[in-house]
């Protein structure tokens, strides 16, 4: 495989590939989708977290898989962490090594082997298959996994598969052979970028008045060359919501756009409220409106390039008899 060095002068240097006699420039570009994977394996996890067991009862755990029984392969393991507006999507980071057939569960609450604490906060976590000695993504389409948030206040939990990531080749979009290193130029992950978003929801607003919601955004981009070994990396992102609430009548109520800096967790509207408002109190998609029921439809906006966008939504009912549930955002 070419060095990334030399795919960079055969991009970005035309004049100079012009003066020395060649005339056929290879092309390279991305592949899109609009979700990613939730019941197969892949090269890359992405993971939704919440442990502020202290002040909202929630703690969590991450499960990871090695569904390969040949090889074992390196994770690298990346949280972006949020406790506040001025502390959004702090990253910490560690690699961890599966055996072949491993699986490992991972406490958000206890991670003091890994020299990390992210207690009293709340984010995304991103796991990627990387090459051990250059920190390079790799194809390794084995992982798979998901998150569980219990909620003891509640009496309730979320269990979410993990939203998986293929590792392609870019030229035929082809699943990547084993092993092979992504430079983001003829093999790298296939990017999620929905146009929109949708979920819909319903509460019994005669016998629970208030239904606890999380409405959940995860931005980032890809990093191949992340510096100071040029291995990759998960790097913050930013979009644009747009938000639309219909009642049961099939009535819109248009919403402002909310600004989304890599993430945030929010409620619907003044019936169904955030769950947890540590980081970002009591924002909504809607404010002002109180249908009890119906769906939202969230434009997607502001995306770059090698940038990837993912929704959640969950439920948590007023009744402890309710369990709640969360899922991934339907797309289009």
């Amino acid at each position: 495989m070419r060095s990334k060095w030399i795919n960079k002068i055969f991009e970005g240097v035309v004049a100079l590939i012009f003066l020395v006699g060649l005339t056929t420039i290879p092309a390279y570009s991305q592949f899109f989708t609009n979700v990613g994977k939730t019941e197969e394996q892949t090269s890359q996890l992405i993971l939704w977290y919440d442990q502020t067991e202290v002040a909202f009862g929630r703690f969590s755990f991450i499960q990871v898989t090695n569904a390969s029984l040949v090889n074992g392969v390196t994770i690298h393991v990346q949280i972006f962490a949020s406790n506040a507006p001025t502390s959004r999507c702090v990253e910490h980071d560690f690699n961890h090594f599966l055996t072949a057939g491993d699986e490992e569960t991972y406490d958000l609450s206890d991670l003091s082997s890994f020299g990390i604490n992210i207690d009293n906060t709340k984010g995304f976590v991103v796991v990627t298959a990387v090459a051990g000695d250059s920190g390079e993504a790799i194809s390794f389409q084995h992982l798979f996994g998901n998150s569980i948030i219990f909620d003891f206040n509640a009496q309730s939990e979320y269990r979410l598969n993990s939203m998986g990531r293929d590792a392609i080749d870019f030229i035929t979009s082809d699943i990547a052979p084993e092993f092979e290193e992504l430079d983001g130029i003829d093999f790298g992950f296939v990017l999620i970028q929905p146009d929109v978003l949708k979920f819909n929801y319903i509460t019994d607003a005669a016998s629970a008045p208030v239904t606890f919601v999380d409405v959940v955004s995860i931005a980032f981009r890809d990093d191949y060359d992340e510096p100071p070994f040029d291995g990759y990396a998960a790097k913050r992102a930013d979009a644009v919501w747009t938000p639309a609430i219909f009642d049961l009548v099939e009535s819109e109520i248009s919403c402002n756009p909310i600004p989304q800096d890599c993430f945030f967790d929010i409620g619907i509207n003044d019936v169904l409220r955030p769950a947890n408002p540590l980081l970002d109190g009591s924002t909504v998609l809607c404010p002002g409106n109180r249908f009890p029921a119906g769906w939202s439809r969230i434009r997607v906006s502001g995306l770059d390039e090698f940038e990837n966008e993912l929704g959640i939504i969950g439920v948590i009912g007023f009744k402890l008899e309710f369990s709640g549930g969360a899922s991934w955002m339907f797309v289009e």
